[in-house]
């Protein structure tokens, strides 16, 4: 199902709303023209301009109460960790393991360098200044190292929502359930391209994965199997390369009390390897975003339920239609090296910022400035209202380092940004606005009559159009 078919559904759903509550519209005068307009074709368009300003009103409201809606959203009154917010406290954690190790190798990296950076020119001094500032650390790490290492969740999670936003929709408890005119595409999807292959999966990994207890750690293609065979992922990659994965176990051969495989099977087995660790390297870069976006699924007993689920395995985060980033380094020392070569050439003996640079660096030293300023605020926001974590809380601990509190901020700015409302919810907000027991509230009379006026300015650009052709 494309996008474009989506959206069309979509469309053709609330329409089929509007004519819905049009016809329940009582009365003469007022509500009859109403009734009218809101039935008629040029009414459709109308009403959609209305609901697009309310839209607006209602993103700017959210943008207002973001910081605390999203602890209320994860805390209860008392700062506990709410149940369904276990995964995304999970993830925030790993992130911030995942940061501290980076940032453990970022210090061991600059300590071998930096005494090599001269301090003239002037500017040299002060890119390296930044280099050795624990904060300018933080910062070349959020704005630049974590791109280049495949670690900037914020970039996936914008790739990952817009497929999110087609296929769910919130309650009214602010939980995420599949759109009513979406279900009986997505039920025939489940069949179409999962059916029993969830089972098939779970079984051979689980057989893959007991396999690679025994796989010896040689450091090459051997290490690599038992890297890759404790993947889940992996298991999904060679049922699509495979019809008949019986026997797997048979390709290996017992060397010193450990598995190795077997000559004849190496040209497979670099087959296997090349798409499975392409894939692992996809579930790695979405992980983050997908847990969040499962942790918001309702769980239950229907369709979105079975969903929640199936968006829970890995595999399946890697047969998802998502452009990501490609190359992006795993290492973070990669990364780093990257960077670093690119704004310092080696001169003398030591390392100083390329003469090409010379005539931008002021420029840059003021953005990064910039950038820090913009964290910093963000962090600040962000700390006050964390104090409401409760203490004894695993997660009270991202909330209170710098990372963590820029890193917030950065996922709510993300989520307002891509605040979403569709045609159907703006409908209801409409009607709730302007109706009461379905008669027209009186402060709403001159909307109805900016409505009708609308209206007809939009079928006299038809007709007018129609004569015209």
């Amino acid at each position: 199902m494309t996008l474009l078919l989506a959206l069309a559904i979509l469309t053709q759903d609330v329409n089929s709303k509007i004519d819905e509550f049009a016809k329940t519209i009582p009365g003469d005068g007022l509500a009859a023209r109403v009734r009218e307009t809101l039935l008629s074709p040029a009414g459709k368009p109308a009403i959609k301009e209305q609901i697009g300003a309310l839209t607006g009103e209602a993103r700017a409201n959210a943008a207002k109460t973001a910081v605390p809606d999203y602890f209320k959203e994860h805390f209860d009154d008392e700062g506990r960790l709410r149940e369904g917010s276990k995964a995304h406290a999970e993830e925030l954690l790993r992130e911030l393991a995942t940061f501290e190790s980076d940032r453990k190798e970022m210090r061991a990296l600059v300590d071998a360098i930096a005494d090599k950076i001269p301090d003239e020119p002037a500017y040299n001094a002060q890119v390296k200044k930044i280099l050795k500032d624990e904060n300018g650390q933080l910062i070349l790490y959020a704005t630049q190292l974590r791109v280049l290492a495949g670690r900037d969740e914020a970039r996936i999670e914008r790739i990952i929502k817009p497929l999110m936003d087609l296929i769910f929709e919130a309650d009214a408890d602010g939980r995420l359930v599949v759109r009513e005119a979406m279900k009986e595409k997505i039920e025939q999807s489940l069949e179409e391209r999962y059916g029993d292959k969830v089972d098939r999966v779970e079984k051979l990994a689980k057989s893959l994965a007991a396999l690679a207890e025994k796989i010896k750690d040689d450091g090459g293609l051997n290490s690599r199997l038992r890297k890759a065979f404790a993947s889940s992922v992996t298991a999904a990659a060679i049922l699509e390369m495979k019809e008949d994965v019986d026997g797997v176990d048979d390709a290996f051969v017992e060397r010193d009390g450990k598995l190795v495989i077997g000559d004849e099977h190496v040209e497979t087995a670099e087959k296997i390897l090349a798409k499975a660790e392409e894939q692992i390297r996809t579930a790695g870069l979405v992980r983050g975003p997908m847990l969040r976006y499962v942790a918001r699924i309702k769980d239950d007993e229907g369709l979105t339920g079975r969903l929640r689920k199936l968006l829970s395995y890995e595999w399946v985060w890697t047969r998802l239609d998502l452009k990501l980033p490609a190359g992006a380094s795993t290492s973070f020392k990669e990364a780093f090296d990257a960077w670093f070569r690119t704004v310092f050439e080696e001169k003398d003996g030591g390392w100083t910022v390329k003469e090409a640079h010379a005539d931008k660096i002021e420029d840059g030293l003021k953005k990064f400035r910039r950038e820090a300023q913009n964290i910093k605020r963000g962090a600040d926001v962000i700390a006050r209202d964390a104090k409401r974590v409760a203490e004894g809380e695993p997660v009270r601990v991202f909330y209170g380092c710098l990372y963590g509190q820029a890193r917030t901020a950065e996922i709510i700015k993300a989520k307002v940004e891509g605040f979403s409302m569709t045609d159907a919810q703006g409908l209801d907000l409409w009607i709730a606005k302007h109706f009461d027991n379905g008669a027209i509230r009186s402060s709403s009379e001159a909307a109805m009559e900016a409505l009708i006026r609308k209206a007809d300015e939009i079928k006299k650009q038809l007709e007018k159009d129609d004569i015209g052709k």
